[in-house]
């Protein structure tokens, strides 16, 4: 008999309390309809499950199940999980969000993400579907590149200076390539390159469902299955050896971008699952973590990170809220916690860099973040090392208005913006508008032309370096050029969000001098390398480090001075006339845009780094007066 079209809540009766509905798959071959029926169960009752993590895909690209007999339409990416994962000969007890909450009922689907936690902790295995790898060679080559790159790579120590670990690679490539034996370089790539394109790994649910999971377990098709301990311990490796920045003689700017961000989020997910067993972390923590990963329902940006908290001011999942109206309730629940963290998660004004999402069309408050936005911060989570503490150690003074529009805090005016150097980003879209088009995403927007890349940044380094000698501290005075390097890094060189150390803050300048006086920049790696040993070994060792966290901070900041004769990093968005405040109790300063002549409202424009502010130097100085400070 034809199974006739049903709508999903048929299938679905009410789940008490603390229960879940689990999925009992009917044994099958890969090809053979899927059949499944549904369980409701109590976490209490500890049941035997193993849940599925997976990347939903397009909502349109969908094939019909058979559900208790009863027809059901689910998405293509879950119906290929469920095929993989199905038995030849026994049922499988699984459970996955696409079918075990009734995704039609907002009130259910609220009360189960409170759960979530639990789901994921509770089930036996947690199985990552990355959908398949169907390009020949790639998936019999990803295990073996893997566990190629683990032997080739040293091992990390951890009682050497950052700068030190990321130098070793760089050391071992040229001695290799002196000696003429392999390198790296000469590693294929393409297989890592492809499954960290897998779109699982740039999805902010999937955060908690590793750092629940107690076990892990990939999946690419065809029954092969990858290690999560190995991809990683090789994500750590790659990440903290500096090894990327490495591959631009060898990998494309797209590839090498798809691995970077691949690396990044692979690392989020082994840092919350640290410090969530652990115990530690607020909600706001979970957020700034995660903020470059992306989900489907904006809200999620919050609800999708629940889990990751355990300690701090919370919130109930409401998915009878709008978009804005979470963004608000957040920004509410974590302010009234004394969290100024908060602020920092408000993105760059930069609307180009954010076609989908400008600023004009939110209606939201200026310090209430838009987590559309993709940001990037100078703040850090309470649980890694506080590297600033520019309002210094009181608590935040704040309150809000009647409603809630505005927030009043208790803060300093320091500093205004004179002038500025656009961030290569800008430079980019500027030269080349078609790619913000071209790429929804911040994360995407790449030049392809390797050349020209080089040459933009030749261009940029070369403006930082004349404001800096021009208009702000003369090089020639004492501390001057240290202050500028300082700022080109924000005073951080380590992908573990340490502070630069003095002997890389004093190289920064000698590597600027190197690369602008011949154009270093236009060279091979290989190349820059055997000329800096030549010029300076102290240079040649630090070279890895500096270009790493030059190019981190020259990509979404723009290089400042200000009319007090400091150097600094300003937000994307930033204008000449911005006011540099020091909130009471905030870590990293602000930059603030009053909202007409001599008022004492501001519009937040972003956080920033300013030489001599961010160590909580002005609140000892006397010549600046604590004042209230409006924020609309």
């Amino acid at each position: 008999m034809k199974i006739m079209a049903t709508a999903p809540s048929s299938v679905y009766s009410p789940v008490e309390a603390r229960s879940i509905r689990l999925l009992h798959l009917k044994a099958g071959q890969h090809d053979d309809p899927l059949q499944f029926s549904l369980e409701s169960v109590t976490l209490d009752s500890d049941p035997v499950y193993e849940a599925i993590s997976y990347c939903w895909g397009h909502h349109n690209a969908r094939q019909d199940v058979s559900c208790m007999g009863v027809s059901m339409s689910i998405t293509t990416s879950l119906a290929g999980a469920l095929r993989e994962f199905r038995h030849n000969v026994e049922d499988r007890i699984l459970w996955a969000d696409g079918v075990c909450i009734n995704q039609e009922d907002e009130n259910e689907k609220t009360r189960q993400v409170r759960l979530m936690q639990e789901i994921y902790a509770k089930a036996k295995i947690v199985l990552v579907w990355l959908v398949p790898m169907d390009e020949a060679g790639l998936l019999s080559n990803i295990c073996k590149s893997i566990k190629e790159l683990l032997e080739f790579l040293p091992s990390l120590d951890m009682e050497l200076p950052p700068e030190a670990q990321q130098n070793l690679v760089s050391e071992r490539m040229n001695r290799d390539r002196r000696e003429g034996r392999p390198t790296i370089e000469k590693h294929d790539w393409k297989a890592l390159v492809e499954l960290l394109r897998r779109p699982w790994f740039t999805r902010k649910w999937v955060v908690q469902e590793v750092a629940m999971a107690q076990e892990v377990r990939l999946h690419i098709g065809g029954g092969a299955q990858l290690s999560w301990v190995d991809l990683s311990s090789l994500s750590e490796k790659l990440d903290s050896l500096g090894v990327l920045p490495l591959l631009s003689e060898v990998v494309g700017p797209q590839d090498r971008m798809a691995l970077a961000w691949g690396v990044y989020n692979i690392l989020i997910m082994r840092v919350m699952s640290y410090y969530r067993a652990a115990e530690l972390g607020t909600l706001v923590d979970a957020v700034i973590v995660t903020s470059g990963l992306s989900c489907s329902d904006r809200r999620d940006h919050i609800y999708g990170v629940l889990s990751c908290a355990s300690e701090g001011p919370m919130l109930d999942p409401d998915y009878g809220l709008s978009v804005e109206d979470t963004f608000k309730r957040f920004a509410n629940a974590m302010l009234a916690g004394g969290n100024l963290k908060v602020l920092s998660l408000e993105p760059h004004k930069g609307d180009q860099l954010h076609p989908g999402v400008p600023r004009s069309r939110t209606g939201l408050p200026s310090w209430v973040p838009d987590l559309r936005r993709q940001s990037d911060l100078l703040a850090r989570p309470s649980f890694q090392l506080q590297l600033f503490c520019a309002g210094g150690s009181r608590n935040p003074v704040l309150s809000l208005s009647d409603d809630g529009l505005s927030l009043r805090c208790l803060g300093l005016i320091v500093d205004e913006i004179e002038d500025f150097v656009p961030s290569t980003h800008e430079m980019l879209i500027n030269e080349v508008p078609g790619l913000v088009e071209t790429y929804s995403g911040l994360s995407g927007v790449v030049d392809p032309n390797l050349q020209i890349i080089r040459q933009r940044s030749y261009r940029w380094m070369r403006a930082c370096y004349d404001l800096g000698n021009s208009q702000a501290c003369a090089f020639d005075k004492p501390g001057g050029k240290d202050a500028f390097s300082c700022a080109l890094l924000c005073d951080q060189g380590s992908s573990a969000g340490g502070q630069a150390s003095s002997n890389m803050i004093s190289t920064t300048f000698e590597y600027m001098e190197c690369v602008l006086s011949q154009d270093y920049s236009t060279l091979p790696s290989e190349q820059r390398f055997d000329k800096m040993s030549h010029r300076s070994p102290s240079l040649a060792k630090l070279w890895v480090a500096i270009e790493r966290e030059i190019a981190n901070q020259r990509t979404m900041r723009n290089f400042s001075v200000t009319t007090g004769g400091r150097f600094g990093q300003m937000p994307i968005g930033t204008e000449k006339g911005d006011l540099v405040c020091v909130l009471i109790g905030g870590e990293v300063p602000f930059v603030l845009r009053p909202t007409g002549h001599g008022s004492s409202s501001y519009r937040l424009i972003g956080e920033c780094f300013l030489n001599g502010v961010m160590n909580g130097e002005m609140l000892v100085a006397n010549e600046y007066v604590e004042r209230q400070i409006v924020l609309v």
